[in-house]
């Protein structure tokens, strides 16, 4: 018994994210933004976007290491996708990351040129960063 095991796919093209400087204290929000963004599960549930936005938070736990950010993304075409959970990133070196992450994934097709079946389900991800550069408080410009 349990939680039933649905493996699938998820993957962001082009991701970007931007640290918003509230004030000099508070430079922890997030805003970013991907190409595209692809969802797909064994059962063949599926969900693609493009140009997707993401807002989100983040905190350093341990100086150099690791990270936490909650955070909400979401897409309007061709399927709408609203994502929310939550990241624990590792970082490993300059151009690879280690996250463990969790969330709400629901997805449902608004154009008639896809026919993709919609995604309701709460989630659980490993995910290895390829490239993926994590930031941390002392390497921003503004936080100094």
């Amino acid at each position: 018994s349990g939680i039933p095991h649905k493996p699938g796919i998820s993957f962001s093209l082009f991701p970007s994210y931007l640290a918003v400087p509230i004030s000099k204290n508070n430079f922890h929000f997030l805003a970013g933004l991907s190409a595209a963004r692809v969802v797909v599960f064994a059962d063949t549930s599926a969900g693609y976007s493009f140009l997707p936005i993401r807002l989100g938070y983040w905190y350093t736990l341990i100086p150099d290491e690791l990270s936490i950010a909650p955070f909400l993304e979401t897409g309007f075409y061709p399927c709408r996708i609203l994502d929310f959970g939550v990241s624990l990133n590792l970082y490993v070196n300059p151009y690879l990351s280690l996250r463990l992450v969790g969330g709400y994934l629901h997805s449902v097709t608004v154009s008639d040129w896809v026919s993709v079946s919609g995604i309701n389900r709460w989630y659980g991800a490993v995910v290895l960063g390829i490239g993926d550069r994590i930031f941390f408080d002392q390497q921003l410009r503004y936080a100094r």
